[in-house]
């Protein structure tokens, strides 16, 4: 699927691990701490609902995932708020047996739909950040890159923030004056659903 397709973004790859493996890893909402871009740092906010902040934005986005274990499907609802919640984020799971391949493999999809809210730009990251996304997740689910990761003080690559910078967020990035929440990977949901959406589920 192109990067200028107006209404959706689709990226899947294989994994070394059972379907029903995928599946258990992609209906754990903490877990996407660890691949979700526009969700990182996840807590748990009880009731179903869990949140993380955007490494885009830094805006906290909240998210409540439904899943189907019979389908291996998972629906992802997200939004600025626990009651602006919309589903334009899905995952679903194939085993390899059902597309003649090794029993056990699988093939994990991302869906992303566009929001009548979403600009030209934060559209075209998400088509990116759900391809480097589907990367994390096989990482994750093939454990070759365990969680927690052991980093060294000043963060990942060593980045530390300027002296007097003040509070930076996630990765030390301090969002645009006036960008507001795009949700994960960007997605914004459609007039009237109020802030954010989602750009990966993700």
């Amino acid at each position: 699927m192109p990067a200028d397709d107006p209404n959706a973004h689709i990226a899947s790859i294989e994994v070394a691990a059972s379907a029903d493996a995928a599946f258990a890893f992609m209906a754990d909402g903490m877990a996407q701490t660890t691949w979700a871009l526009g969700s990182w740092d996840r807590r748990d906010e009880g009731g179903g609902i869990v949140s993380g902040v955007s490494l885009f934005d830094g805006q906290r986005l909240y998210v409540r995932l439904e899943s189907d274990p019979r389908l291996r499907l998972v629906d992802y609802y997200a939004g600025g708020s626990p009651d602006e919640l919309v589903g334009l984020v899905q995952a679903r799971i194939v085993p390899g047996e059902d597309l003649g391949r090794d029993p056990g493999c699988s093939v994990v999809t991302l869906v992303v739909w566009r929001g009548a809210r979403q600009t030209p730009e934060s559209w075209a990251r998400t088509y990116h950040a759900f391809r480097t996304e589907v990367h994390l997740i096989k990482a994750r689910i093939e454990g070759l890159l365990p969680w927690p990761v052991d980093v060294a003080p000043g963060g990942v690559g060593g980045v530390v923030p300027a002296a007097g910078a003040g509070s930076t967020g996630v990765g030390g990035v301090v969002p645009a004056a006036g960008t507001g929440s795009t949700g994960v990977g960007g997605v914004v949901p459609a007039a009237g659903t109020g802030s954010t959406g989602v750009d990966a589920a993700s």
